[in-house]
């Protein structure tokens, strides 16, 4: 009798579709950490293939180009079960930061979609969505890391998303001053930020006086950050 009453409760609980991967409760102590950091995605941004000699590139492209994105990341993650997923917001996002058509500090106007507060609503959309989609395969920290591009649109962008999940206790959010932030997971010390200049082998020491306490602890160090438009991976060692 009971197990037909919950038959009863349960039949018109929407079912969850999984995308790929193998998706299931949170799994916690499995020592494993995964972050979703999607560099320069430049919302707003207006190319045109046959003056880029690459691809065009609008509003609705940059959100199929986000989602994909997520979602590809996510069927990566979900097999290893991670215990917390950091989901980097900012990294220039966005590409213009004003009215004027100008980034953070910048003075040339750039081609852009002139309808900035459809950009606002399209960027939010869908960075809420993706929070969601990593939710089902673990707890998310959103962490704010501002661009050269988009300092406070990235800043009231990640301010929306921390007052619509401050209820959800799955989500949590990091809107600190701090242009650079860092993690400490088991031994391995990961920073945050969008731009580096100077020599490789200054890196490290940029990391320790940022964050001595973290580093101290850590055996592994590692800056991640986007500005370049390439993806690098860089060793340098202490001299």
């Amino acid at each position: 009798d009971i197990l037909e009453s919950f038959k009863e409760i349960i039949k018109d609980i929407p079912k969850m579709k999984l995308p790929k991967g193998t998706r299931r409760a949170y799994v916690t102590r499995t020592g494993i950490a995964a972050e979703i950091t999607t560099f320069d995605a430049h919302f707003g941004k207006l190319a045109n293939e046959l003056e880029t000699g690459y691809r065009n590139y609008d509003l609705n492209i940059a959100v199929q180009d986000y989602k994909y994105a997520n979602q590809e990341n996510l069927d990566l993650i979900a097999p290893h079960k991670p215990e917390k997923i950091f989901y980097i917001v900012g990294q220039d996002m966005y590409h213009i930061d004003n009215l004027a058509g100008h980034t953070t500090g910048g003075q040339h106007t750039l081609d852009v979609d002139g309808r900035l507060p459809k950009v606002h609503r399209k960027l939010f959309s869908i960075t809420r969505d993706n929070i969601y989609e990593c939710t089902k395969v673990a707890p998310v920290e959103v962490i704010w890391i501002p661009g050269n591009h988009d300092y406070m649109a990235s800043n009231m962008l990640t301010f929306a998303l921390e007052q619509h999940f401050k209820d959800d206790q799955r989500v949590t959010v990091d809107l600190g001053d701090n242009q650079r932030k860092a993690r400490l997971w088991g031994t391995l010390l990961v920073g945050w930020t969008h731009r580096i200049v100077g020599r490789h082998n200054t890196w490290g020491n940029e990391l320790a006086q940022a964050f001595p306490e973290l580093w101290g602890k850590s055996k592994f160090r590692e800056w991640h950050h986007g500005d370049q438009h390439k993806k690098q991976d860089v060793k340098a060692w202490p001299i």
